[in-house]
């Protein structure tokens, strides 16, 4: 039998780059159904608890109730979160300019200073 053990450091930072990705799928004001199955998606094959995965559920339909993301965890794997972030904005397969001005503004945040 294989177990597979995820660190808290590690679990942490799949859970800041789920709570970017909500972040990201609110760029243009709406949720699309295939944002939300990206979302719920990486979630569940993260590990993410039951209880995780509803606070990321309600961040899905009402942005103002999910923290800011810790920019400063995710600038450790900077390409990495933004290829998910690029992943997310075409998930619903229109890119529009608030979109491109979040992912402008993520990659600011995530330059190391």
């Amino acid at each position: 039998m294989v177990v597979h053990v995820i660190s808290e450091s590690a679990h942490q930072f799949e859970l800041e780059v789920l709570t970017l990705l909500v972040v990201v799928a609110w760029a243009d004001q709406q949720i699309d159904d295939r944002e939300v199955a990206v979302v719920l998606e990486l979630a569940r094959s993260s590990g993410a608890s039951d209880v995780e995965i509803e606070t990321l559920r309600a961040g899905l339909a009402d942005r103002y109730l999910l923290p800011a993301p810790n920019f400063q965890l995710l600038r450790a794997r900077r390409d990495e979160v933004m290829a998910l972030v690029d992943q997310m904005i075409g998930a619903d397969r229109q890119v529009v300019a608030d979109e491109k001005a979040v992912r402008a503004a993520i990659l600011r945040l995530l330059s190391d200073d």
